[in-house]
């Protein structure tokens, strides 16, 4: 009966330590996200060909020889989360309506018809979430003085996107996420920012003040 316990557990080691046909891969490993947008954890695995997948997850909480906890099921992702892999080698997954406190690891699990056949991805994706703040130095100029404007974010966003910006409501030429004026009275206002593409998520608004 010990002998049967200990082999069991073995089993179920070698396939967390990525041995013998099995393994998970993320791409990438890190992702910065945009409050309020979506994500795509892109994630493919691999398994030996005797093996049938029966269920495929992910998961937040790691406990050695525990049976994690599917995502899908917690009331915080629920209705935000969707898996968009299949039960051969793709187990891409989305999370949306992004919150900061969604700035986690995940990890995607699956289990197969074989009781030795169960496995949980390493190192998982490591997700942080940020919202946008315009940075205004200085926030009280002269008419020829220098303002340097920057949309700041907590992290580097996926993708390094395209920014807009906005002053009293209408858009601005430029688009890079640090943008240099020398001030005229024309340029006194509020300013704010947003993600290209997330134009519905831009940042609180921040006054400029021309003398």
């Amino acid at each position: 009966m010990l002998f049967k316990t200990v082999l069991v557990i073995l089993l179920y080691v070698s396939g967390v330590l990525g041995q013998n046909g099995w393994g998970v891969t993320y791409t990438p490993e890190t992702i910065c996200g945009l409050k309020g947008s979506s994500v795509d954890m892109h994630c493919s695995y691999l398994y030996p060909t005797s093996y049938s997948v029966q269920k495929t997850f992910w998961f937040i909480h790691w406990e050695p020889y525990q049976e994690p906890d599917d995502l899908s099921l917690d009331p915080e992702y629920s209705d935000r989360v969707e898996y968009l892999g299949n039960r051969n080698n793709d187990c891409t997954f989305r999370i949306k309506q992004l919150r900061e406190s969604d700035s986690k690891t995940y990890h995607f699990r699956f289990l197969t018809y074989n009781a030795d056949g169960r496995y949980s991805g390493k190192p998982g994706v490591t997700l942080d979430v940020t919202a946008l703040q315009v940075i205004m130095y200085p926030g009280t100029v002269t008419e020829g003085q220098s303002v340097t404007l920057t949309c700041s974010t907590t992290c580097t966003l996926t993708g390094r996107p395209a920014f807009t910006w906005y002053r009293d409501g209408s858009p601005l030429s430029f688009t890079t996420q640090t943008h240099q004026l020398t001030a005229s009275s024309e340029d006194g206002g509020r300013y704010s920012c947003a993600v290209k593409g997330y134009e519905d998520l831009p940042s609180p608004v921040v006054a400029l003040t021309v003398n």
